[in-house]
């Protein structure tokens, strides 16, 4: 007879822990979220309890101490959120990449505003240079990838104007449509997107 495997008593501690480490951060954030800063705060030191060394715990904790009710409302904070403790624990256990978030947290309004500018650039240049490739290997891989980018930059430069050359087609004599991206023709006046590369017409 064969003999079934059990899960270690380990493995059951852990996925509780984890479970309930969940659980109570789930209701810090509805917390949170009705400004009930005393109750989220309590929530976050539960859950600290449990795994001491967890910075969205710590964060939890700093959003209560400043009253604001998302993480990402910390990027408006009046406060010097560098100074306090919360904030501290939290850089001293994030991983590269949250530190990184946390640390665009603390600018300041001049700093937010450069940093925004500098991604909004270097963005615009990774679009443009996709752009091109686009046009002349007419990979229809990257066609509505591009579409996505343009309209994540928003106002950005000229991205609007790109936006609305590429996606208004081109009509022939014989009033069929050409896709001015993917550059492919033959297409009936009265469809919505490129049957080849799926881009959305938008006529103008």
């Amino acid at each position: 007879m064969e003999s079934t495997s059990k899960p270690s008593v380990t493995t059951n501690v852990q996925t509780s822990t984890s479970n309930q480490v969940e659980t109570l951060m789930k209701r810090a954030q509805l917390s949170l979220e009705d400004h009930e800063w005393d109750r989220a705060y309590d929530f976050f030191e539960q859950v600290l309890s449990i795994e001491p060394e967890n910075p969205r715990a710590y964060i939890g904790k700093l959003c209560t101490e400043v009253k604001v009710s998302s993480e990402e409302g910390l990027a408006e904070c009046a406060y010097q959120i560098t100074e306090l403790n919360s904030y501290k624990r939290a850089m001293q256990f994030a991983d590269e990449r949250y530190r990184k978030t946390l640390e665009k947290y603390a600018l300041t309004p001049e700093e937010r505003r450069a940093a925004y500018s500098e991604e909004k650039e270097q963005q615009y240049k990774i679009t443009l240079d996709r752009l091109e490739l686009v046009k002349r290997r007419q990979d229809i891989k990257e066609c509505k990838t591009l579409v996505d980018e343009l309209e994540q930059l928003g106002d950005y430069n000229d991205s609007q104007l790109i936006l609305r050359e590429i996606t208004n087609p081109i009509v022939g004599d014989d009033g069929l449509l050409k896709c001015a991206l993917c550059g492919r023709g033959s297409q009936q006046p009265n469809r919505t997107m490129c049957w080849n590369c799926g881009i959305e017409f938008r006529r103008e």
